[in-house]
């Protein structure tokens, strides 16, 4: 939902900007700050995100019993797999804040803490809503997740005015084990893009770092070449583990092994190809979350390793 949010706000922001920004070449960030772009950048942040809450809780949260508001430890769920989203989601959310300040002229300073932190609260204020869910409650894992993702936007562009560990994402379709398709779709949903948002099985979140940043001027090393580590898990079809209710009737399927998954690989950063056109640099720098699918060596706990000639 966060991630559909964003895109949204970013969407909005370029199609209002565009119309009133004739002054500049509207993808070419602003030298000096800019109240249209600022402005209309804060105002429909503002909308959309609070138009989008609103529809969250009437055709997600209103469906379910309401308690007082609490918490609930769910940081052991899922093989973390949740983490890491709520981490990576933290983490783009930020950067393309970032970046969408810098554009608007606001000031690199102020356009590294507010944009950093937009993801974090973003992401934390959905909380409020899970924390007064019967079925669900807020989490302090996820807190914590949340703020790691902006923390690491942050401390890159203070410390480098740059990426260069940047955190991406990858999906494999996966084919469920026997009798387990029904409730990989109750779980995961089973449309496409659904299925890439949910289901953990098929995800992967790397940290792609890029090795020239950290050499001298002078190095033949590839600027765009990055050398990626994932992290993602396979059978999971439980929160804490395999089983779960259906009807009264409880649905035993240990038998499916938890395992989870690390990856080496090479990857590509995007944003060291720099073109004479600002509306393909913007664009590069919004498909760059995506990793590039490439060969990878894998480590799954409890099986070995493995190499894949192509992953994504």
């Amino acid at each position: 939902m966060a991630r559909i949010l964003l895109i949204l706000i970013l969407c909005t922001c370029l199609s209002q900007l565009q119309a009133q920004d004739t002054t500049f070449n509207f993808f070419v960030p602003s030298v000096d700050f800019n109240s249209t772009r600022v402005y209309s950048l804060a105002g429909s942040y503002a909308v959309i995100y609070t138009g989008a809450l609103v529809i969250l809780n009437e055709f997600w949260y209103k469906s379910y019993p309401k308690s007082s508001f609490h918490f609930f430890d769910d940081s052991k769920e899922w093989l973390q797999m949740d983490k890491v989203g709520h981490i990576y989601t933290a983490y783009f959310e930020g950067l393309w804040s970032v970046r969408a300040l810098e554009w608007s002229g606001l000031g690199q300073n102020k356009s590294i803490w507010y944009g950093g932190l937009t993801g974090s609260v973003l992401q934390s204020t959905i909380e409020i809503l899970d924390g007064y869910s019967a079925k669900w409650g807020a989490s302090w894992s996820d807190l914590a997740a949340n703020s790691l993702g902006s923390a690491i936007v942050i401390a890159e562009e203070k410390l480098w005015g740059e990426q260069r560990i940047l955190m991406k994402f990858s999906y494999t379709s996966q084919r469920h084990p026997e009798g387990l398709g029904l409730r990989a779709g109750d779980l995961f949903g089973t449309g496409t893009f659904e299925t890439i948002i949910k289901d953990y099985n098929g995800q992967t979140y790397w940290l792609s770092v890029n090795p020239a940043s950290f050499l001298n001027d002078d190095t033949k090393f590839p600027s765009w070449l990055n050398v990626a580590i994932g992290y993602g898990a396979t059978g999971i079809y439980g929160g804490f583990e395999n089983i779960w209710e259906v009807n009264g009737m409880t649905i035993d399927r240990t038998d499916v092994a938890r395992t989870r998954q690390y990856y080496l690989s090479l990857d590509v950063d995007l944003t060291k190809f720099k073109t004479n056109k600002p509306f393909l640099n913007t664009l590069l720098g919004i498909i760059n979350i995506i990793k590039i699918p490439a060969p990878a060596l894998r480590y799954d706990s409890g099986v070995g390793f493995s190499v894949r000639a192509f992953y994504f």
